[in-house]
């Protein structure tokens, strides 16, 4: 007799060979298959981070300084540090061309760390940098007077 393709068709003899390439398998058997959200995947065990803590890893980070946090708009952690106690020496802290956290806030428009530093401690405001720039100077030349009125308000609270 000619042979009849029969794909798709229930009882075939392809399907039934189909049927027998599988296996039932027990995922809990396997160990590379446990469930991601098992027990002890929320916590790890009391003593694995034991070390870490001690002893710093040399890949982590520097925490930012107040002046790195004025530089780089991270006006929470600018925020955070004048909350908790900003030092005298940090709030002065100049870079290499005498401009402190202010008046480069100023000058790269960061107007959050601006504000932010209108609550700050130790903050001097005719502080000159070395061209003899104040920030109010800075801030006139970068623009950021013309922005909106909600600026001018922070600049004369700051500088007034």
């Amino acid at each position: 007799p000619p042979h009849t393709h029969t794909h798709g068709t229930a009882g075939s003899p392809e399907e039934d060979d189909d049927d027998d390439e599988f296996e039932e398998v027990d995922f809990e058997d396997m160990d590379d298959c446990r469930s991601i959200a098992s027990d002890d995947s929320f916590y790890p065990p009391d003593d694995a981070f034991a070390d870490s803590e001690r002893t710093p890893s040399p890949e982590s980070p520097e925490p930012l300084t107040f002046f790195q946090a004025c530089c780089t708009n991270n006006a929470a952690i600018v925020r955070i540090m004048i909350r908790h106690g900003v030092k005298e020496e940090e709030v002065k802290e100049t870079d290499r061309n005498n401009r402190t956290g202010l008046l480069i806030a100023c000058y790269q428009g960061f107007v959050d760390v601006v504000i932010a530093l209108s609550q700050c401690p130790y903050l001097d405001v005719n502080w000159q940098d070395s061209e003899g720039n104040t920030a109010l100077i800075t801030a006139a030349q970068a623009g950021e007077f013309l922005v909106c009125p909600h600026k001018c308000q922070t600049w004369a609270h700051l500088f007034g």
